[in-house]
């Protein structure tokens, strides 16, 4: 009888867990074990959530992160409900890569797979363990087993729910109306980096200076419709809307109507671009990705690889020459 009572508890409790979070009350560091000396494995910020596992002895908490165990200090998180954690925040986020379907059980129809880290709306829990996610304006539906609840990650200019970085529309940064533009047709092909020379910029209030005045010399000194970058990247951790995802650019010529243009601002001859400027130009092309606006098989390039040019900089070019899908 005690045994019986006993499983029952522990089932009860695990169950409970599985529906708990841990979210962080600022930006905190994810780690392989409990203690600093261990490696991270993310920052997780601000209201962002992950799937809680339970509390060490020396007030650490343990996590599940992407499916391994993740360890995060108890002085920065708080354990809710994963369902009062999206409500709030808003997302879905695939923990793997999972099916999004048009009802909540597996004899439905697959509308999408999900890949790891990528996000859709929530719209609530359903009582046999599923999610209601929002699909592109219609009703989906993916295992709540397969995700964890929280941030949307900040992401703007119609990123869909995926995981984007933090995107500062043309009217955050105060862009001018374009003159004209053309449409891009269908996903990308190629991605190209650029940087703008001169120097780069640390807070928002600066990066959207700096975009302005692009924006100014390419439509008053060179004549173009608008300014000619896809997307700008700043040290500030922020992309800022250029042309976007739908229209086409005056970055790389010859390549315009089949490649976004996405600029680092700064230089980088002799330096490379801070940690979260190269963390954002990867989930902006991720993001890209996830949309629909970038194929999946896309061309990495530095701008000097089809022109007479420095551009991007000797130091980020050969960065860039490291990544998997530079050609």
């Amino acid at each position: 009888m005690i045994l019986i009572l006993c499983i029952i508890l522990c089932a009860l409790t695990y169950n409970a867990r599985a529906h708990e979070c841990a979210c962080a009350t600022t930006n905190v560091n994810v780690r392989t074990g409990s203690s600093t000396r261990y490696h991270i494995l993310k920052t997780l910020k601000t209201g962002n959530c992950l799937p809680y596992k339970g509390d060490n002895s020396n007030g650490w908490v343990h996590v599940d992160y992407n499916g391994s165990d993740g360890y995060i200090s108890g002085r920065y998180v708080t354990i809710q409900t994963c369902a009062g954690a999206a409500r709030a925040q808003g997302c879905a986020c695939a923990t793997t890569n999972v099916n999004v379907r048009t009802g909540s059980s597996t004899r439905y129809h697959i509308l999408k797979t999900l890949k790891t880290g990528n996000c859709l709306p929530y719209k609530g829990d359903n009582s046999n363990g599923w999610v209601h996610v929002n699909y592109h304006g219609s009703d989906g539906y993916i295992s709540g087993r397969y995700i964890t609840l929280g941030s949307c990650g900040g992401g703007n200019g119609g990123n869909g729910g995926a995981v984007c970085p933090t995107i500062v529309s043309r009217a955050e940064w105060g862009a001018r109306q374009p003159k004209n533009h053309t449409p891009l047709s269908g996903a990308t092909k190629y991605v190209f980096v650029h940087h703008s020379t001169g120097e780069g910029c640390t807070t928002r209030a600066d990066c959207s200076r700096k975009v302005r005045s692009f924006q100014n010399y390419h439509m008053n000194s060179r004549g173009w419709s608008d300014i000619g970058y896809s997307f700008l990247v700043g040290e500030d951790g922020n992309a800022y809307e250029g042309r976007g995802w739908n229209t086409q650019g005056a970055h790389t010529k010859g390549y315009n109507s089949v490649a976004l243009g996405i600029c680092m601002i700064g230089n980088f001859q002799n330096r490379l671009p801070n940690q979260a400027a190269l963390d954002t130009l990867h989930k902006l092309i991720e993001c890209g990705k996830a949309n629909g606006k970038i194929k999946s098989d896309y061309i990495l390039k530095g701008h000097r690889d089809i022109g007479a040019t420095a551009c991007p900089g000797q130091k980020l070019y050969d960065l860039i020459k490291t990544w998997p899908h530079y050609r």
